[in-house]
């Protein structure tokens, strides 16, 4: 697999292969999505990167299979490479599947949809390897073979989930390691499903029953996120923690200077502002009666987002968390002065309690608020 940024002529000395199939190859690879298209240097995408570390995962796996049997097993019978035992499987595991209720060769030759020949070739392997064995019934699969059987479905469905969302990994940075298990536990919402300057619904929902919400953002989504964070904070009392760009920071003070003032004042909720260099993608975690939520925006090539990933598993929620704290932990907290610029600043503005009073009911229709919105109040 390659690792990093490299060239042709690099790659070809490496792999030890001609040159011309060095270029087949890159030329497949860019087809499928696995090198950046766009780039000089070769540079593995973070799907193909993604969908390597399941595979090595599963190689390992098979690699140290005799760990993880009963004491009383059969030995696993080595076959050649960790690479040569992982296509034998892939390629043979219709009949490892079939055979986990013993078969006859007959049976198998019958049902399986292959030549006699290819049947013959597979069992041969495969019984040689320690994965089937003949019984009086018939061929089975052996406890190794279950075993390995059952980690290649765990591999498979890993990378299913990293199909599922391979138009947006697209947008996400290469060298950030997502751990695959990110992937297997998510709700995926689009964009493209939502009303302009809409939040996400999966994320509205999350913000307007948290008693707590904690957001790293490289950019503001929608001025409605604002919107609706300031009134969780100023009507229910919600504690919201902000980490964001200087650049992000000195903006929200030009542009939304009423609506950051008045959750500095709020008297129950409160607004807690750092910054510090933030990912090209957001994060947003929130806590409700429900227990925490989390949340991964993603954010095209024009700053607008275009999806989310929804935390729907234990593993995707503690990355998400465990990231967020890694971010908090080197944020800097916003400076006095610049809470009294946005003081000064809001002193120039009307108070939005009123203006923004149709935003308290409960429906989704109560937060249409358009940019030219905000910026009148």
């Amino acid at each position: 697999m390659i690792e990093g940024p490299t060239d042709a002529s690099t790659l070809t000395q490496t792999v030890s292969v001609s040159r011309s199939t060095i270029d087949r190859a890159l030329s497949a690879f860019k087809e499928w999505g696995l090198i950046v298209s766009d780039s000089d240097r070769i540079e593995p995408t973070l799907f193909a990167r993604l969908v390597g570390k399941v595979y090595t995962d599963f190689e390992t796996e098979v690699g140290a299979v005799g760990r993880n049997l009963p004491p009383d097993s059969p030995s696993w019978s080595a076959v050649g490479t960790g690479a040569d035992a992982v296509k034998l499987v892939t390629t043979r595991i219709d009949l490892l599947e079939y055979a986990e209720t013993a078969r006859t060769k007959r049976t198998l030759v019958t049902e399986l949809p292959y030549a006699r020949s290819t049947v013959d070739r597979a069992v041969r392997e495969l019984e040689q390897a320690g994965l089937i064995q003949r019984t009086a019934a018939g061929y089975a699969t052996t406890d190794v073979g279950q075993w390995i059987t059952a980690r290649y479905h765990v591999a498979h469905e890993a990378i299913a989930d990293v199909l599922a969302v391979r138009d947006l990994l697209r947008y996400l940075p290469t060298d950030e390691m997502f751990p695959p298990a990110l992937f297997g536990g998510i709700d995926i919402e689009r964009a493209e499903r939502t009303v302009p300057y809409h939040l996400l619904k999966g994320l509205r929902e999350h913000l307007v029953a948290a008693e707590r919400i904690r957001a790293v953002l490289p950019t503001l989504p929608t001025p409605q996120f604002l919107s609706v964070c300031h009134r969780q904070v100023i009507q229910r009392g919600t504690t919201f923690e902000l980490i964001t760009t200087p650049a992000l920071a000195d903006t929200l003070t030009d542009e939304f200077p009423r609506l950051l003032a008045e959750m500095t004042d709020a008297t129950t909720g409160s607004i807690t502002t750092s910054t510090g260099t933030t990912p090209p993608f957001g994060l947003i975690l929130s806590t409700t009666d429900a227990g925490l939520g989390g949340s991964v925006l993603v954010y095209d090539d024009h700053q607008s987002v275009i999806g989310a990933f929804h935390a729907d598993s234990d593993a995707a929620l503690t990355w998400i968390k465990d990231y967020y704290e890694h971010l908090h932990e080197q944020a800097t907290k916003i400076t006095p002065e610049w809470l009294d610029a946005i003081t000064t600043e809001a002193s120039n503005r009307p108070p939005l309690s009123t203006t923004l009073d149709h935003a308290r009911r409960e429906d989704e229709s109560s937060d249409r608020c358009s940019y030219d919105f905000i910026y009148r109040n």
